[in-house]
């Protein structure tokens, strides 16, 4: 089976988002309503139910169906479908359960053909637990059939109590005259009858659906006289494989007070799988019903095609709002620039830092920044001392004490931002930028030594470490006669 049939894409009249659920395609149709496959506000898969218009209009609709919700909500079992959310009050109501990638009985043997008796076993205990768990909760299923089994990996999963009700109160009403609830090739010999509905009336479907399962036909055929059939004929049971028939019968009795309960029918699966598996020399034989169940108890056939259904779910939520005619805006996602930030190393002496270009730039502007500010400083100092006419300066450290000092650390920092940002951290020893200025009272040089040509840097220098400053300019000597 294709991706492209196990999912029918929207409708223009389908709506998009109902109640927050963002509808993705649609599952399939029945008389109640449309199931589309859906996802929740966090991006959780599920099943939800839209019931159709016409319904939607009927109070006496509305408070039935309110009724189920609530009721379906009590059922907890391992083998049956959980209700998420619902809304029996919308313009529409609606129903949410989990999405389960798999399929159903009826599809399951329409692809694979009838399924082998250990599976038969299996999915008889499995769906006898699940009606155990709703029976327990005060429901009568009313149309248990392969439809409503989906056949997962885990184990058989009932669904759809779309047409279950509470036994209290509402089973009279049910059962009037001239009305059968259910599918009528599963229905059981006291709903044709239009009689009383109990859990026994459960059994019968599930006895049919497991012959089904087991043959690909209905046990009392499937034309115009199948009422007659349930009531009163037999089901061909040569076509059914040892050991089947044993469990069948108990389920198919025609009265419905000697039909096995379900307890009875997981013992007795049980059993059975033991005696199967020591007849056709297994390695391994169960010892409880939850060993047919485990891993294996499908065929391979069905086993690729629970595989397929996983992947065409995947493909289908993964194509959110690329399909024409969905309206859908789709989201886009920016992905952060990351770079990583360099750990902080210390450049050993004689050593070129293996940093980007435009670091040592900002380095060396920033350095040239504190030799000029330094400079200005000590020159706004000497020639103010100088005014004084005695001054003598003595800075440190010397060229010498230089080279001696602790050795510069540079820490390049690069922001992960999309925007890209460079921080350079230079330490400067701390002898480097201390200097002492002390007055002194010896008389000022007035004949300062020549200094050598050192060049515009070398004299920045030398000026900044401790040698003397050019004098002013000297007054003109020639004074001006007065006129």
């Amino acid at each position: 089976m294709t991706n492209d049939r196990l999912f029918l894409p929207l409708l223009d009249a389908d709506p998009r988002v109902v109640s927050g659920y963002e509808l993705r395609a649609r599952i399939g149709e029945g008389g109640m309503g449309t199931v589309f496959l859906a996802t929740s506000r966090a991006g959780r898969p599920i099943a939800l139910k839209l019931i159709r218009p016409e319904f939607a209009d009927h109070a006496d609709f509305r408070r039935r169906f309110a009724a189920e919700v609530a009721i379906a909500r009590r059922v907890q079992g391992a083998y049956t479908v959980p209700v998420v959310d619902a809304n029996p009050d919308a313009a529409r109501p609606w129903v949410a359960t989990a999405y389960i990638p798999a399929p159903n009985l009826s599809a399951a043997v329409r692809h694979a053909g009838p399924l082998p008796a250990r599976t038969v076993l299996g999915l008889l205990a499995g769906v006898a637990e699940a009606l155990e768990s709703i029976h327990q909760a005060g429901v009568i299923h009313r149309d248990l059939k392969p439809g409503n089994v989906m056949v997962a990996a885990e184990g058989p999963l009932v669904i759809d109590f779309g047409l279950a009700r509470a036994t209290e109160g509402t089973s009279r009403e049910l059962s009037r005259p001239g009305v059968a609830v259910g599918t009528p090739v599963f229905m059981s010999p006291e709903q044709v009858e239009n009689g009383q509905v109990g859990r026994a009336s459960d059994i019968f479907s599930l006895g049919s659906t497991a012959y089904f399962a087991a043959t690909g036909d209905y046990p009392f055929g499937g034309d115009g006289t199948v009422f007659h059939r349930i009531e009163y004929g037999e089901p061909d049971w040569d076509q059914v494989p040892w050991p089947l028939p044993l469990v069948l019968t108990r389920c198919l009795a025609k009265a419905p007070a000697q039909r096995a309960s379900c307890e009875e029918i997981i013992d007795l699966c049980r059993r059975l799988s033991m005696e199967l598996a020591v007849r056709l020399d297994s390695v391994t034989v169960p010892t409880t019903y939850r060993g047919l169940l485990g891993e294996g108890w499908l065929p391979d056939t069905i086993a690729a095609e629970i595989s397929s259904y996983r992947r065409a779910a995947a493909t289908t939520l993964a194509r959110r709002g690329r399909e024409p005619g969905t309206h859908l805006v789709e989201e886009t996602s920016t992905e952060d620039l990351e770079i990583p930030a360099p750990a902080s190393r210390t450049v050993p002496a004689g050593r070129v830092p293996r940093v980007t270009a435009g670091i040592l730039a900002a380095g060396a502007v920033a350095t040239l920044l504190v030799l000029v500010g330094a400079l200005l400083l000590v020159l706004g100092h000497r020639h103010g001392l100088a005014a004084t006419g005695a001054v003598s300066t003595s800075l440190a450290p010397t060229l010498t004490n230089l080279a001696e000092a602790p050795q510069a650390t540079i820490t390049p920092q690069v922001s992960a931002s999309p925007r890209l940002s460079t921080t350079v951290s230079h330490t400067v020893p701390a002898t480097e930028l201390s200097a002492t200025v002390t007055p002194s009272l010896a008389p000022a040089q007035t004949t300062p030594p020549a200094s050598p040509d050192r060049g515009l840097l070398g004299g920045l220098l030398y000026l900044l470490l401790g040698g003397p400053a050019p004098d002013p300019p000297p007054a003109s000597a020639t004074s001006t006669p007065a006129h």
